[in-house]
């Protein structure tokens, strides 16, 4: 690549700095509740806070990362984000490096642009969220697979560290396995028994300590299975499978939402018409390109990885995060077999529609208006001041309650009323905090924590158990006293 070109990819990088920055606040954190849990798990682990363990819930990797900023910085929460944003910012050039080889100059900056600036990109560089770590050692594992191993030097070594890549992979995401599984296969079949076998020992190796550390992962199989027993799987499929044809590609593949200026192209047949011409160009795509041998296992983890998606129990356009540069570089390797023209145009039309939507974003986090869920700042005031500092809680968004007031949050697994209230007695529970989410009505509807949320709006109407003592209307948000006899 000539001195010119490479000019323009770092202004690339400079311009989707400057929008990563711009919308660094758009989503505040607890958003998610899973970003809370890494921020408090990374402090317990730290030893900036000594009050909620809870270090079971979700995979432990991501948090051990965090601790050297928890360290650094204890009272700060704002600074967790500079991590997510230098992961995606080592991800760009990492894409530069591995696919240089692949495209033409000029379809590696109109790849790299296109990535940089789709939104979930966007939003994920101000999001404390292990997509991005998980991303980052995708393309680290994959880096490690195309320079070594293909090369068959110092193979141990370097089977070491695939494996090691790997099984951070899966302390980060449980979904991390899949990758595994994907070398696996592609060892077995390609019969290179010698990898298979120092690859599969070593990871194992790593595997073992979290394996026998808690047993979370116990823990975590019951939940889902709980799920499938208690929903449709084929109905569960068929309902995320539609989700994410629809809202998979056009949303987050084209970057088209529903906005004043764009409101008009979500008539049904034109988004089923659209969303089926990219899926036919990502398959093609997908058939067409199979002569890279280091991104093989990549197709087959691609594949694994959009099956289980289909089954999970949730459903959310941040599921597929750690698999969209991979979509978008099968769809791109589809559309530039068509005239150049047509794939310039295509090209240009997608990153209007990004810049469309990242101006939004923007917009949205200068004025401070993210919609889902609702800054329940005011709520948190309510709680810090009306209530003593060693009280207990027990809210659907238990994590973010804690990161936010420092009231311990228990979480309790339940079944009935008279169990959930049982526990909450055992528990030495004061409060039940209830955040309306429409995240977990919707994606979270066949899942157990959408069940228990349900179930537990329809438990603290019982007045004999519970009184309620804080509401508000704006936040939506409902405080309840835990009585006892």
């Amino acid at each position: 690549m000539d001195r010119k070109r490479k000019s323009l990819f770092f202004l690339i990088i400079l311009l989707s700095l400057a929008v990563y920055v711009l919308s660094i606040d758009f989503n505040y954190i607890g958003t998610y509740n899973d970003d809370a849990w890494y921020i408090n798990a990374a402090r317990y682990l730290a030893g900036v806070q000594t009050a909620q363990k809870q270090l079971t819930s979700r995979p432990i990797g991501y948090p051990v990362l965090l601790v050297p900023v928890a360290r650094l910085f204890p009272a700060s929460i704002s600074v967790y984000r500079i991590t997510s944003l230098v992961f995606i910012l080592s991800i760009l050039f990492m894409l530069f490096y591995f696919l240089r080889d692949i495209f033409k100059p000029d379809e590696l900056l109109i790849f790299i642009a296109l990535v940089s600036l789709n939104q979930y990109f966007v939003i994920l560089s101000g999001d404390v969220l292990a997509e991005a770590p998980y991303l980052f050692f995708t393309f680290l594992v994959i880096i490690i697979f195309k320079n070594f191993l293909l090369k068959k030097e110092n193979f141990i070594f370097f089977s070491f560290l695939l494996s090691l890549g790997v099984s951070i992979m899966f302390y980060i995401k449980s979904q991390g396995f899949l990758i595994f599984i994907a070398f696996f296969i592609y060892f077995l079949f390609k019969k290179k028994y010698r990898e298979l076998i120092y690859f599969t020992f070593f990871y194992l190796l790593f595997l073992l300590p979290g394996l026998l550390s808690t047993g979370s992962m116990d823990k975590y199989m019951m939940e889902i299975g709980k799920t499938y027993s208690e929903s449709s799987v084929f109905k569960l499929a068929a309902g995320n499978f539609i989700y994410y044809f629809r809202l998979g590609i056009y949303t987050g593949l084209l970057g088209i939402i529903r906005a004043p200026l764009s409101s008009f192209m979500f008539a049904k047949p034109l988004v089923i018409s659209v969303c089926s011409i990219i899926f036919c160009f990502i398959i093609y795509g997908f058939i067409k390109n199979n002569k890279n041998e280091y991104l093989k296992p990549v197709r087959i983890y691609l594949i694994l990885y959009l099956l289980l998606q289909v089954f999970w129990v949730n459903v959310s356009l941040r599921y597929l995060i750690p698999v969209f540069p991979f979509l978008l570089y099968y769809l791109i390797s589809g559309i530039k077999r068509l005239p150049k023209q047509v794939y310039y145009a295509v090209c240009i039309s997608i990153f209007v529609f990004y810049i469309h939507t990242d101006v939004i974003i923007v917009a949205h986090a200068r004025k401070n208006v993210s919609s889902s869920p609702k800054r329940t700042f005011e709520t948190f005031k309510w709680i810090k001041k009306n209530t003593e500092k060693n009280s207990i809680f027990y809210s659907n968004f238990s994590e973010r309650l804690f990161l936010r007031t420092n009231r311990k949050s228990v979480i309790i697994d339940f079944k009935s009323h008279d169990e959930f209230y049982y526990k909450l007695i055992k528990n030495r529970v004061n409060y039940v905090a209830v955040f309306t989410s429409r995240f977990i009505q919707k994606s979270y509807q066949y899942s157990i924590p959408g069940i228990r949320h349900r179930m537990m709006r329809l438990y603290l109407n019982n007045s004999a158990r519970y009184e309620k003592v804080y509401e508000d209307s704006n936040e939506k948000t409902n405080i309840y006293s835990v009585l006892t006899y």
